[in-house]
């Protein structure tokens, strides 16, 4: 057993199992509380402690996904690079996110329903998670 734990593949077998439980778990629910990411640090996490696998023996096989991140990051930044346009024309909106993102929510607001309406007051969405903050839409909060 000991044998297989060393091994660089056994860190990235349990990060991809635990990745794809996270995506299979969000499918399923079907609520953001259950992101893969964070399902897949809560089982490795877990795996980790119930077992008594020391991190570095983990991180032999995370030093490997992390060897292929790095060429993956470089083509996200060519393929956003592409896009620089259509950055520079919803920087607003871009800049707007990332704030609202930064910004922690208590718990109590996140019961709250969050709906993004016209000019008009027409309803467009009632989830923040498939709508898109463009200048001409404004995001309202309803108790």
């Amino acid at each position: 057993m000991k044998e297989l734990m060393a091994s660089p593949y056994f860190g990235v077998a349990l990060s991809i199992v635990a990745f794809w439980s996270g995506v299979k778990l969000n499918h399923k629910l079907k609520t953001p509380v259950c992101n893969p990411l964070i399902v897949a640090i809560v089982l490795i996490v877990g795996v980790l402690l119930v077992f008594d696998i020391p991190y570095d023996t983990y991180n032999v096989g995370g030093a490997l996904i992390n060897m292929f991140l790095a060429p993956a990051t470089a083509c996200l930044a060519v393929a956003i690079y592409t896009k620089l346009d259509i950055l520079k024309q919803y920087w607003l909106p871009i800049l707007v996110g990332f704030v609202q993102e930064a910004i922690p929510v208590p718990p109590s607001s996140l019961s709250n329903a969050l709906r993004t309406t016209s000019k008009r007051g027409e309803i467009i969405c009632e989830r923040s998670d498939i709508c898109l903050f463009t200048p001409s839409r404004s995001l309202k909060y309803f108790t």
